[in-house]
């Protein structure tokens, strides 16, 4: 399968998506990132996005320039997989004012519309594993809302603990989202599915909700709900999805959505290519 090189000096990338930050215990803060490049769909990982100078901070559906390396298979087998080399120079961001969404759906005209979940998980168990997609739900049905862990694993943390003779230990300032988030959907297979949301925006939604409902969280969530409830009423809503590597091989759905779109109702989105497979 044809796809893109090795290494790529001065990349230039679409960045479409950025997840809500986690923490690794081998680079710390990190934010899963992707793109579009060459008319093809790239991870760009690992990256300590809070990390980062001001000056290298993109948007979502910004393009950037850096130079890109493959993943060693041994680490990250999937085909979408490359490291950044260098720093990050940002180039144009396309807002949604003065037709944006014309000029950001042109640039992921190259791609395909998937509209069947189980085909699209029969595909990236096959080599070379893609795990990067976007997908057109028939119909969202359902927003999902589970408690989980408040707080960093003592694992997750450690990072955070560990000496650097060349700067200060960073003060762990990421806040670790109490709730899950999903949606529950149907694609044209017809099976009824959910998938959690892992999206930068979903976190930073909850975060101000919550300081504009004076810390209540019932009510920060309800208005998370309501928000998410409206994304998917509008018909041309898609999910950016994503395999973890944990469970590419191993979960019968590997994906997660890292990425929620929508262009407004009235706008065409059927630029995207139709689901080929």
């Amino acid at each position: 399968m044809d796809y893109l090189p090795e290494h790529i000096e001065s990349a230039q990338v679409f960045m479409t998506i950025k997840t809500y930050p986690n923490l690794s215990q081998k680079y710390g803060e990190l934010v899963c990132t992707a793109g579009v490049c060459n008319g093809k769909l790239i991870r760009i990982y690992p990256i300590q996005f809070r990390d980062l100078s001001e000056y290298q901070q993109f948007k979502k559906f910004q393009w950037i320039e850096v130079s890109l390396q493959k993943r060693d298979k041994g680490k990250d087998f999937r085909l979408e997989s490359y490291s950044p080399v260098g720093e990050i120079k940002l180039l144009e961001h396309i807002s949604t004012q003065r037709g944006g969404w014309s000029a950001r759906m042109k640039e992921l005209s190259s791609l395909i519309m998937h509209d069947n979940m189980q085909e699209l998980i029969e595909i990236s168990k096959q080599p070379p594993f893609p795990s990067l997609a976007i997908l057109k739900p028939r119909e969202i049905i359902g927003f999902k809302i589970e408690s989980c862990s408040r707080e960093w694993t003592e694992a997750q943390k450690a990072h955070f603990m560990q000496p650097d003779f060349f700067k200060d230990i960073a003060p762990l300032t990421l806040k670790k989202l109490p709730y899950k988030y999903s949606y529950q959907f149907i694609t044209n297979d017809n099976q009824e599915r959910t998938l959690m949301i892992e999206d930068w925006e979903i976190g930073a939604l909850y975060w101000n909700c919550l300081n504009d409902s004076d810390g209540n969280e019932a009510v920060a969530n309800q208005k998370v709900k309501e928000k998410y409830m409206s994304i998917a009423v509008n018909p041309n809503t898609f999910f950016f999805v994503g395999t973890t590597l944990a469970h590419h091989r191993i979960s019968p759905n590997p994906y997660i959505i890292i990425g929620v779109a929508y262009p407004p109702p009235s706008f065409n989105a059927n630029i995207i290519q139709p689901d080929l497979f």
